[in-house]
């Protein structure tokens, strides 16, 4: 009698591990991964950081993303300019995991000089999973003569991208929700307005 009990258990746990292996191997295959924005952090710009970032961009250093003309740049003086940190959420929802992340700026609205540049990040080496983990995705806007508001509408009109690979296979992923941010999902370093 004992020995029917046990080996009933153990064909209920065998059957419920199978179980949860396969959703979890039939949800990877419907939605492999998840990027959606956490929240936003704005902070003014340092004019030797800001000159320093334009002359890597005008000389095409660091493989920085570039949305207008480096001669012709929207203005000189750094405090028309914000430095807006996106930080987004990247979970992997298969087994294997993912690695070599990175975020990048895949539209910007076009004839729009206001957007300058997109610090790409490096790869990030660790292994996204269930858990997930935080990418960051940098860009200068440039504000000068803009309201608080249409300040926050140049924020959530761009799209960012996540890409990484799973199994050495490259894989990319919009980020959701930055065109649905909220004003308090935007953080200020300082009160600007």
């Amino acid at each position: 009698m004992k020995k029917i009990r046990l080996k009933h258990i153990a064909v209920i746990l065998i059957s419920v591990c199978f179980l949860i292996i396969t959703s979890v191997f039939i949800y990877s295959k419907i939605k492999p991964a998840e990027a959606k924005i956490d929240h936003v952090f704005v902070s003014s710009m340092d004019e030797r950081f800001l000159n320093n970032y334009l002359k890597q961009a005008k000389n095409n250093i660091d493989n920085l993303q570039v949305f207008c003309d480096m001669d012709h740049i929207p203005s000189e003086n750094a405090s028309d300019y914000i430095w807006v940190i996106y930080s987004c959420n990247f979970k992997i929802n298969s087994l294997l995991g993912a690695n070599e992340i990175r975020s990048i700026v895949e539209f910007v609205p076009k004839n729009d000089t206001s957007y300058v540049l997109s610090i790409p990040p490096d790869f990030l080496r660790e292994n996204a999973g269930f858990k997930g983990i935080t990418i960051y995705c940098d860009v200068f806007i440039c504000i000068k003569g803009l309201s608080e508001e249409d300040i926050e509408e140049k924020i959530r009109a761009i799209d960012i991208s996540i890409i990484y690979k799973e199994n050495n296979e490259p894989k990319k992923i919009k980020v959701e929700g930055i065109e649905s941010l909220e004003s308090e999902d935007i953080e200020y370093e300082l009160k600007m307005f």
